[in-house]
């Protein structure tokens, strides 16, 4: 399987990290707006993905490639 573009590796990345911490931009209830950014951006990709029939791409963690969402 072909890796994601960089673009999606950077969001899978930008969740992970809010995920165990918060960047000067997190607001003080948690909403965040580049976590807003990197979900929106990897909305589109798996719904791209799977409008050209590609892989199950609404399981696939682009960041660690192991099936996680």
């Amino acid at each position: 399987m072909a890796e994601p573009p960089f673009i999606i590796q950077l969001a899978g990345y930008v969740l992970d990290f809010h995920q165990r911490n918060r960047c000067r931009r997190c607001g003080p209830d948690g909403w965040c707006p580049r976590v807003a950014m990197a979900r929106a951006q990897l909305t589109v990709w798996r719904q791209r993905k799977q409008h050209a029939g590609g892989a199950d791409a609404t399981t696939e963690h682009p960041a660690r490639g192991d099936g996680s969402a």
